[in-house]
């Protein structure tokens, strides 16, 4: 409801949106519900990418394109940054930047 309403796309027209990159696969696979109960047809006139690469996303219909990170990678720095700034409360914090790939799938055209 909140994307018909906010951007209005009840019907197709010039001021809407091409695409939606949503902050979670789940938000995503909302946007596509919500996209999907209009005349919208997804890829073709809207694109839908999430973040995550959760199980379910590849089961989607259509299968959500996705931003796959590194998870496990991810919380094994985090704690290992957490127990050293337990040991030593002067240390500052840091700035890593991990991998990450697109999972191109069906909710996006092929243009992107």
């Amino acid at each position: 409801a909140f994307i018909k309403k906010k951007f209005n796309i009840s019907t197709i027209d010039k001021n809407c949106p091409v695409a939606f990159i949503c902050q979670t696969d789940q938000i995503a696979l909302g946007a596509i519900k919500a996209v999907k109960e209009t005349s919208y047809k997804i890829p073709d006139d809207i694109s839908i990418i999430g973040f995550g690469d959760i199980s379910t996303s590849r089961f989607s219909d259509p299968a959500l394109t996705t931003i796959s990170v590194p998870k496990r990678e991810m919380g094994k720095i985090g704690a290992e940054n957490f127990l050293k700034l337990l040991e030593d409360k002067k240390q500052s914090g840091a700035c890593i930047l991990l991998e990450s790939i697109l999972i191109i799938r069906n909710s996006t055209k092929n243009n992107i």
